[in-house]
């Protein structure tokens, strides 16, 4: 005699115990099942920065020369502001100035000393990233349930977690 999915579900179910939870450190936790939700502890990124090495610049400046002579390293904390008619040289990963409206990325500008040939327009936002974009503080980055991947690994890392519950 046949019984339906319903009713062997309900006899699957009834037979069953789930697996008790445990703490194991995040790099042992590839495939397993997350015991509880993940939340964000602060916006991922924490700040906005540049995507790409390049120029930070205002949009008003697209098809024009302008003078560079500073530098924003990773890392950096600038305490300048990006005005018109200048360009910030800036590396993958810094904070950008305030003022900056986009990021040129150094292979489509030319450069000849200290002055700094800009393309004929200037997308704003393009190549910056912005606080949050990732991951917003409180916003809940990994389900109860869900299978726990290299990705998993590296969100979880970026918010600071050493362990999690299985």
């Amino acid at each position: 005699m046949a019984i339906s999915i319903t009713e062997a579900l309900d006899i699957i179910y009834g037979n069953i115990t789930p697996l008790t939870t445990e703490i194991i450190p995040i790099e042992m936790a590839v495939g397993r099942v997350m015991a509880k939700d993940s939340v964000a502890t602060f916006d991922l990124p924490r700040f906005d920065n540049s995507a790409m090495d390049g120029y930070a610049v205002k949009c008003i400046d697209a098809d024009s020369t302008v003078s560079s002579d500073e530098v924003i390293y990773a890392g950096d904390n600038p305490q300048m502001t990006l005005v018109a008619k200048k360009a910030i040289k800036i590396m993958t990963g810094a904070p950008i100035p305030e003022g900056c409206e986009a990021i040129i990325p150094i292979e489509n500008v030319s450069v000849e000393g200290d002055q700094v040939t800009l393309p004929s327009s200037i997308e704003k936002d393009a190549h910056i990233r912005r606080s949050g974009e990732d991951v917003k503080s409180g916003e809940v980055y990994l389900k109860k349930g869900e299978r726990v991947t290299a990705y998993s690994i590296a969100l979880l890392a970026s918010q600071g977690v050493t362990h999690l519950t299985v």
